[in-house]
C-alpha cells in the first residue's frame, strides 16, 4: 500500500523564487523545517493509501491526461490546517479557472477509477516549511505576489521516512504534452 496524490510540480524559474522565498522570509525566522526545494508542489488531489494493483490501473488511465503550459500568481500565507493549529506554512495559489480545469481533469479521471472526490474545495498551496505542534504562530511579513509556472502534472507515491516524506514518480506529463508525447 502507497500513500499516492496528483501533483503539480514548479518549473525551474518558480522553484527558485520559492527558494528565495523560504530564504528572505523564513530561514531562520520561525520554530520550523523548511522542506527542500526538491519536495515542493502543488497538491491536486490526494489520494491516500491504495493498492498497487489500483495504482497500476490509474497509471495507465492518466495517459488520457494532458497538461497546457499555464502560470498562476500566489496569494499569500496559509497555516495550514488552520491559524488556531498550524502545522505547515504555505503559499496560497490563486485558484483561476485554468487551475481548476486541471484538477476536474484530474478528478474526472479518478471518478473513472471510482475513488469520490470529497467534500472540500480546491485550496491550492505549495507548502514551505513545517512546525511541530504547540509553536507559538511566529509574525511574519506580508508575502509578495510570485508568478508560479509547473514543469509537469505526475503522480506520486509518498513514503513516510525519519526525515520526512519521500516522494516517488509514478507517472507524469511535461507541461505544453499529452501522456502520450514523449
Amino acid at each position: 500500500m502507497a500513500r499516492v496524490f496528483f501533483a503539480l510540480l514548479p518549473d525551474a524559474p518558480s522553484s527558485a523564487r520559492l527558494l528565495r522565498l523560504q530564504e528572505q522570509y523564513l530561514s531562520g525566522t520561525g520554530p520550523w523545517r523548511l522542506l527542500p526545494v526538491e519536495s515542493l508542489h502543488l497538491t491536486l488531489a490526494f489520494i491516500g493509501e491504495r493498492d498497487d494493483d489500483w495504482i497500476e490501473a490509474l497509471v495507465e488511465a492518466a495517459a488520457a491526461i494532458s497538461l497546457a503550459a499555464m502560470t498562476q500568481p500566489s496569494s499569500g500565507w496559509l497555516w495550514l490546517p488552520s491559524v488556531e493549529r498550524p502545522r505547515v506554512l504555505a503559499l496560497g495559489v490563486t485558484a483561476d479557472d485554468v487551475l481548476r480545469g486541471l484538477a476536474d481533469q484530474v478528478w474526472q479521471l479518478l471518478d473513472e477509477v471510482d475513488w469520490e472526490r470529497p467534500g472540500r474545495p480546491l485550496l491550492p498551496h505549495v507548502s514551505l516549511a513545517r512546525m511541530g505542534s504547540g509553536r507559538a504562530l511566529p509574525a511574519l511579513a506580508a508575502a509578495p505576489v510570485v508568478e508560479l509556472g509547473w514543469a509537469r502534472l505526475g503522480l506520486f507515491a509518498s513514503h513516510l521516512t525519519g526525515a520526512g516524506p519521500q516522494y516517488q514518480e509514478l507517472w507524469s506529463v511535461a507541461s505544453g504534452q499529452s501522456s502520450g508525447q514523449t
